[in-house]
This record gives C-alpha cells, structure tokens and sequence, in this order.
C-alpha cells in the first residue's frame, strides 16, 4: 500500500488513535484470519467507514476475495435495519429448493428477490460444502444479497458478496484462456452446471504449467 493511500484511508477512520488501536490489535493477533496486514485493516476499515460500519464492524463484515472487497449479506441485512428508514424484509418460501424474500423501503414492499435450487446448479454453487451441508440457509442469503443489491444498492457501494465475487472471478478466469465461443457456450442460461464445472477443472489444470491447456481442449472437455 503505498503512503497516499495509507493516509487517505487512515483519514477516514473516526475517533482519535483508531488507526494505533487497529496496529495493537493486529499485532496481537485478535482480528479476524483473512486480515494480514496493518495496511490490509486499516484499508478495510477505511471502505468500512464509507460503507456506514465502525471499524472494527467492517473488519468481520468485509472479507478480501481475489483482490475485492467482499461483504456477506447478512451483514448488509444488519446495516438495512440500521440505516434505511422504514426497512422492509419478509421472508415469504425458504425451502432447500426454493427462496423468496420480499424487501422494500419506507415501510412499502417494493422487490420480490427469489433464488432456486436450479439457479445455484447453474452458477456452479451446488459443488460447495457449505451449500451441500446447508442449502435453505445459503438460498436464503443468496435470495437476500440480490434483492439487497436492487433494493438498497447505496448500502452496497459496488461491493459484491462473497459467492459473486468467487463468480466474477471465474468469468475472468475462462475469459482469459477460453475462445470466446466456447465461453458464451458454457455460460449460457440453461446450458447447466456440468459445462462450467468442466471448464473450471481444465482451468485448475492449467495452473501446472506442464499441463497448460491448448484452446482445443475446452473444445474437447466441453463436448463430453
């Protein structure tokens, strides 16, 4: 980080001696595990601040995932409740199938956000533990996060959730070594899970540079 933005994001931090207080507590070993450095605290704590968390709130709420910042939505949720006037969020259908939640401002109902068992296969979401373990829970934050995301988007301030950060990524990723048909193919709506989770293996193929993929293997592992 270099000093000008190491002193613009320490100028965001309110109360004097917070900036001491991250050092001290990092030192010591008491922040959260994704936090590695000094600089990588102060600077969370700085989008924190814009974001309307006190610091030490933004540095269990923001969560660095390949070089952005990520927030979960239950810590959206939290801040909706605490800066939106008249904040709106009823749950209507949470099944291991199916979400719905509906959300809104000023006391009025204004987006039903919903999110499926089938949408999560296609995103790829369904290969993870955590939403094999636990999937009314991870359809019911999925379905909250997208409706946050249109209902209060000034709480957000660009930042994605984890699970869209993790999907941008991968985007970028196949952009990268893909043909461009192959990667309109594989992402297209309704062309499945199985397509992309193909192409993701051959990506972490490619991370051995022995075996680096040439463009006609995506043409090949997608036609399996």
């Amino acid at each position: 980080m270099t000093n000008a933005l190491q002193t613009k994001d320490e100028s965001a931090l309110s109360g004097p001696g917070m900036v001491d207080q991250l050092r001290a507590a990092f030192q010591a070993g008491i922040l959260p595990p994704h936090v590695k450095t000094v600089e990588q605290a102060i600077a969370i704590a700085g989008k924190g601040r814009e974001m309307g968390f006190e610091p030490y709130q933004a540095l269990e709420a923001i969560v660095p995932i390949q070089g952005r910042y990520t927030v979960g939505p239950e810590a959206l949720l939290s801040l909706a409740y605490r800066r939106v006037p008249g904040f709106v969020c009823r749950v209507v259908e949470s099944t291991a199938e199916k979400c719905a939640v509906d959300l809104g401002r000023n006391g009025v109902v204004s987006f039903r956000s919903t999110y499926t068992m089938e949408d999560a296969k296609k995103a790829g979401l369904w290969e993870k533990d955590n939403w094999r373990k636990n999937p009314v829970a991870m359809l019911r934050w999925r379905a909250m996060g997208a409706g946050l995301k249109i209902v209060c988007p000034d709480l957000r301030c660009g930042v994605p959730t984890a699970d869209e950060a993790e999907e941008m990524d991968a985007r970028d990723r196949l952009a990268s070594v893909a043909k461009a048909g192959s990667l309109d193919d594989a992402l297209a709506p309704g062309s499945g899970a199985g397509r992309l989770q193909r192409l993701l293996g051959l990506l972490a193929d490619s991370a051995d540079a022995e075996h680096r993929p040439r463009p006609a293997d995506f043409q090949d592992r997608l036609a399996r």
